[in-house]
C-alpha cells in the first residue's frame, strides 16, 4: 500500500514539472511567433526625408516602425549577423541597403561593424541601441567611418575615411550622423566587447531557468512524498 502511494505521488511530480516546462516552452514559442520576415525586395520608405532602408538579405524583427522620420526595428535579425536588439536608421536623400551586423572579438576588423551601401549624397542617421555606458569621452577616436568604391579608371578600390566632426559625428545618446558618399560603406569600432544584454533577463538566460524550475518542482516534489510518507507510517 505505501508502495502503492510513492509511486503515485511520484507520477504526480513528474506530471507537474513536465507540464511546468511544457508551459515554459509554450511562453517561448509565443515570443518567437511574433517574428517578422523580410528579404531584399522589402523597402522601408521615408517619404518625408526622401529616403529607403532595404536589406541585402533575408532576415527577421519582432517589430519595425516609423516613428519621427526614423525606422526602429527590435530584435533585428540579419541573415548570420549579430542580433540588434535596438535598431534605429533614418536616410535623407539616399537609399541605403543593409548588408551585415557583427558584434565581439574580432582581431582585423573589430569588435563592431555595420555594413550598408550608399546610394546618393544624402545623410545618414544610425543608433545601434548600445547603452550610454558604452560610450566614453574619447570614444569617437575609436570608431570609423569609410566609404569603398571601385575607381572608373583603373577598377580598383579606393577608400575614403571620413573625418569626424564634418562628414560625420557621434551625439550623446549613440546617435551617428554621417554625411555619407555614396558606395560601400562600414561603420567600425575597435578593441571592444559587445554583450547583448538588451534582450531581456529570462531569454538569455532560459537554459538556466527551465532548469531551475524543474529542480526546484522536483525538489517540492520529493518533500511531499516524504512528508505523506510519514503520515502514513504515522497513521499505521
Amino acid at each position: 500500500m505505501r508502495l502503492l502511494c510513492k509511486s503515485k505521488l511520484l507520477a504526480a511530480a513528474l506530471i507537474i514539472v513536465l507540464l511546468s516546462l511544457a508551459i515554459f516552452c509554450l511562453l517561448q514559442n509565443s515570443q518567437a511567433q511574433t517574428v517578422e520576415f523580410f528579404g531584399p525586395y522589402e523597402q522601408f520608405n521615408i517619404p518625408v526625408s526622401n529616403g529607403t532602408i532595404s536589406f541585402a538579405f533575408n532576415g527577421t524583427y519582432t517589430k519595425a516602425t516609423l516613428e519621427n522620420d526614423t525606422w526602429v526595428f527590435e530584435n533585428l535579425q540579419i541573415f548570420r549577423s549579430t542580433n540588434l536588439a535596438m535598431f534605429k536608421i533614418s536616410a535623407q536623400n539616399s537609399n541605403i541597403t543593409i548588408i551585415s551586423y557583427a558584434a565581439g572579438n574580432f582581431s582585423a576588423f573589430g569588435s563592431i561593424r555595420l555594413s550598408y551601401v550608399v546610394q546618393g549624397n544624402g545623410k545618414q542617421i544610425i543608433n545601434l541601441g548600445l547603452n550610454q555606458s558604452d560610450y566614453s569621452e574619447n570614444a569617437n577616436s575609436q570608431w570609423t567611418v569609410v566609404v569603398t568604391n571601385l575607381t572608373q579608371t583603373k577598377n580598383v578600390q579606393s577608400y575614403d575615411f571620413l573625418v569626424e566632426g564634418t562628414q560625420w559625428k557621434l551625439l550623446n545618446d549613440g546617435t551617428f550622423v554621417i554625411n555619407g558618399l555614396p558606395g560601400s560603406t562600414t561603420l567600425d569600432y575597435y578593441d571592444y566587447s559587445l554583450g547583448n544584454s538588451n534582450l531581456p533577463f529570462y531569454i538569455q538566460h532560459s537554459v538556466a531557468i527551465a532548469v531551475a524550475v524543474a529542480f526546484f518542482l522536483v525538489m517540492v516534489a520529493l518533500v511531499l512524498i516524504k512528508l505523506k510518507t510519514r503520515t502514513n507510517i504515522g497513521d499505521t
